[in-house]
């Protein structure tokens, strides 16, 4: 549906007249205290209403002015580097120059978010480990990794370190208990679970 202007009848403005006669107007005789002025004057330049709007409209040209001499600028002048490829060796010898600065710092201990190296994701307590072999994300679970300081060896990717008391964050040995993936999965599936204790103190 268009939206078409309305056009008041005559008759419809003699109304208006009518209701409005011997009615005065809420600001008559009013005078705007000087904050009130000040605070108007400032929605009005923002706005862009009355005497500063020729301000903006100036600014705005000179914007657009400026605008037009890069672009010619750019026409006439080509870049530099425009179409050069770095060498290989030129891009090793950069990467080498900028490490150690500052954004290298702020990495890992040196950023500003290290929470001390520890995460915790699903419930699961997650330690900073970027040097194990079997890191996600440079993150290993806590839980894993008690056991194998405790066995003194890495654990196999078919072995599963389960909770006994069902609490993921509750990493103490006696809590934990060993199983291959398959006994695992046996053991989650029986509806009639037997009493576990830790086999890894």
């Amino acid at each position: 549906m268009s939206k078409e202007k309305y056009i008041m009848t005559e008759t419809h403005k003699q109304k208006i007249s009518k209701a409005n006669k011997g009615q005065v107007p809420w600001n008559k005789g009013k005078h705007w205290s000087e904050i009130i002025k000040l605070k108007m004057s400032k929605i009005a330049k923002k706005i862009g209403t009355g005497r500063w709007i020729l301000g903006r409209k100036r600014a705005y040209e000179e914007k657009k002015a400026i605008g037009e001499k890069l672009k010619n600028y750019y026409k006439t002048h080509i870049h530099h580097a425009k179409g050069k490829h770095c060498s290989l060796q030129h891009r090793k010898n950069v990467s080498k120059a900028l490490t150690g600065r500052i954004f290298l710092e702020r990495r890992g201990s040196g950023s500003p978010r290290w929470t001390g190296g520890k995460i915790k994701v699903n419930g699961y307590i997650k330690i900073y480990c970027p040097e194990h072999p079997f890191a996600n994300k440079k993150y290993v679970l806590e839980h894993r990794l008690l056991v194998e300081k405790r066995l003194k060896r890495f654990l196999k990717s078919f072995e599963v370190v389960h909770h006994i008391n069902g609490v993921k964050n509750d990493n103490r040995l006696e809590n934990l208990y060993l199983f291959t993936k398959r006994d695992h999965d046996k053991f989650e599936s029986n509806k009639n679970k037997e009493i576990l204790f830790s086999n890894v103190i």
